[in-house]
């Protein structure tokens, strides 16, 4: 009798759907990429895959497709939503990053990028490239 305790079961199935809670997000890879790499983003905005010893706050998502260097390729993403926010520190690249403060002049949360020993305070990643204090930058929220 199928799903009952002790029956064998096939769970070796790659999703290749989407959810529908699940945010998804277009990348252009900075160099070719395979299904369900762990991927982060390199200088330029674009996604690398990350190493086997890439820290956790690094990683946005997975990526879903398969992609040559230039292509847009969609990854699952770590995070559940993009949110329009500020820097509150010079950002020089994209990556993870902590809460910074509020800035009510532009009534939007500040972020700032992640300092290396700070892990433990990451609570998204700046998906927009060099921002000086007070730009405008997309993060997608943890």
């Amino acid at each position: 009798m199928p799903s009952t305790i002790g029956t064998p079961t096939n769970t070796r199935r790659f999703l290749n759907d989407p959810e529908a809670h699940k945010l998804h997000l277009e990348f252009q890879a900075a160099s070719a990429v395979n299904f369900g790499d762990a991927v982060k983003l390199d200088a330029n905005g674009k996604i690398v895959a990350a190493v086997a010893a890439e820290p956790a706050a690094n990683i946005i998502g997975y990526t879903i497709q398969k992609g040559a260097t230039d292509d847009r390729v969609t990854v699952a993403m770590k995070g559940y939503a993009v949110i329009d926010a500020v820097a509150s520190a010079t950002i020089a690249s994209g990556g993870p990053v902590q809460m910074g403060a509020y800035n009510t002049s532009l009534d939007k949360r500040g972020f700032a990028l992640l300092g290396a020993a700070d892990a433990n305070l990451c609570v998204g990643h700046c998906l927009t490239g060099d921002a000086a204090v007070g730009a405008p930058i997309l993060v997608c929220i943890l």
